[in-house]
């Protein structure tokens, strides 16, 4: 990647705080943006690397200024469901928008809500989106407004898709329900039935494949999607 540091969104998440993460384990400077400055902080620990500008996605202005200089933005931005509409696609457009002015790359992560119920065999990076929910149709409506940005010599763009996320950044209530109780020696429940295989994707190799993609010079298109393997459960 060209010089300048990354600027990382949502660094208390599971995908932005890998990221940030690795990052860091790289000895490499970064920027974060988020709402909560002190529990980024926490999060990420007090390596000097690590600079850390408040604000919100929301506002355009202040992205476009935490993005300036940067060579490449990380979007772990996430919501509660019942906030998506319409704050998702307004933190897109203004990604977009900061991107667009630093000339930075941006880092993007997928997920399978826009794949829908396709059960016809393997879904490779060729797969049309085919929602079946209001899930799914925000997060195609995302990827669709970043493969229009990335057409129209805006920024360039890495869909890094995966299934379900684990490992230390992630914590969410279906992800406990299995590994914490594994932990404590309790017995592992799961979301869904135990007989049908699932993706799992441990977020610290996730996010130093996202990283290696962000340091190819080329071989790439403007908009690219790669699909993580991962862990199959």
């Amino acid at each position: 990647m060209p010089p300048g540091p990354v600027l990382i969104l949502g660094a208390t998440g599971a995908f932005g705080g890998a990221v940030a993460l690795a990052l860091i384990e790289r000895g490499e400077a970064i920027r974060v943006f988020s709402r909560d400055g002190v529990k980024a902080r926490l999060r990420l620990g007090d390596a000097r690397s690590v600079d850390i500008v408040e604000g919100d996605v929301q506002d355009v202005d202040a992205l476009v200024g935490a993005a300036r200089g940067c060579r490449a933005i990380v979007d772990g931005i996430n919501y509660p469901y019942h906030r998506w509409v319409p704050h998702m696609a307004r933190a897109t457009a203004n990604v977009i928008a900061a991107a667009r002015r630093a000339g930075a790359t941006i880092l993007f992560p997928g997920n399978v809500f826009g794949l829908g119920r396709q059960t016809d065999g393997p879904l490779d990076e060729t797969a049309s989106n085919k929602p079946s929910s209001r899930k799914g149709s925000v997060r195609v409506q995302m990827e669709q407004a970043l493969r229009r940005a990335a057409s129209e010599s805006g920024p360039r763009v890495i869909v890094l898709r995966a299934g379900d996320y684990f490992g230390p950044t992630v914590r969410n209530w279906s992800v406990d329900l299995i590994f914490r109780n594994a932990a404590r020696g309790r017995p592992m429940r799961i979301l869904g039935r135990p007989d049908v295989t699932h993706q799992w994707a441990y977020a610290s190799d996730l996010a130093r494949l996202g990283l290696a993609l962000l340091d190819l010079d080329h071989g790439l298109a403007p908009f690219e999607v790669i699909h993580f393997k991962g862990t199959v459960a």
